[in-house]
């Protein structure tokens, strides 16, 4: 087995559904949800803070979670993305989605060593869990060994209409742009769900009957669930 067995992964353009499935996955299977973005969008900032080049930004990050400093942490309830990192203890949600990022993400998103170093960073954690990753490549360039590879599309006005309400509830100014672009092809997934007129709960269904008849899956009891502390540390360090 290649170790990644039991690991689903979303890709999708903004706005397709990806942070949906991640959390109803979480919820009802106990599966740690990673996404990919909000860590590229962590060297994005750290580097436009700091006014410093991608591979510099990537070299610090990289210190910070070798020495435990880093972590990618469960997101709370209405966020942006199933998942966060955590920088010394300090959440970074507010500050990756920030619509100045704009210019120093795409330097990010296009440099191949951060997205070699992001996906590294990804794989480990990934490995030999019962997991879920999000990405815009998550099957193409990230985990194609996957067990089930699952794709997210919906028309651009309804992607555009759910991020910006996404961003308005999240206290964000609206900034959205179409990033369909940067998705692999098609012919790399398992599964093509189109959710434009879907309803969250007819996408969960569809996602649930598909987990369980080819992965296995089976819900976990709630009083389980509850039990997990709330705002559970997924990963931290490289151990």
């Amino acid at each position: 087995m290649s170790g990644f067995d039991q690991v689903v992964t979303v890709d999708g353009a903004s706005g397709s559904g990806k942070s949906t499935v991640l959390v109803a996955l979480r919820e009802r299977y106990g599966a740690e949800a990673i996404e990919f973005g909000p860590v590229m969008r962590t060297i994005a900032w750290w580097a436009s803070r700091h006014r410093i080049p991608v591979a510099d930004a990537v070299a610090l990050l990289a210190r910070l979670d070798a020495s435990g400093r880093m972590s990618i942490a469960e997101s709370p309830a209405g966020a942006l993305a199933a998942s966060e990192v955590v920088l010394a203890g300090a959440p970074m949600r507010q500050r990756v989605f920030s619509g100045s990022l704009s210019d120093a993400l795409a330097a990010a998103t296009a440099d191949a060593a951060a997205f070699a170093w992001v996906s590294g960073l990804v794989r480990a954690r990934l490995r030999d869990r019962r997991s879920v990753l999000s990405a815009r490549q998550a099957a193409t360039s990230i985990c194609p060994d996957a067990a089930l590879r699952i794709r997210l599309d919906a028309t651009a006005s309804t992607r555009a209409k759910r991020k910006q309400a996404q961003l308005v509830a999240a206290g964000l100014r609206p900034h959205w742009v179409d990033d369909v672009r940067l998705l692999g092809p098609t012919r790399n997934v398992d599964l093509v769900i189109d959710t434009t007129t879907l309803s969250i709960d007819g996408l969960k269904r569809r996602v649930f009957d598909e987990v369980e008849s080819r992965l296995g899956w089976r819900a976990i009891p709630v009083d389980e669930l509850s039990a997990r502390p709330s705002g559970l540390v997924l990963v931290s360090g490289t151990s």
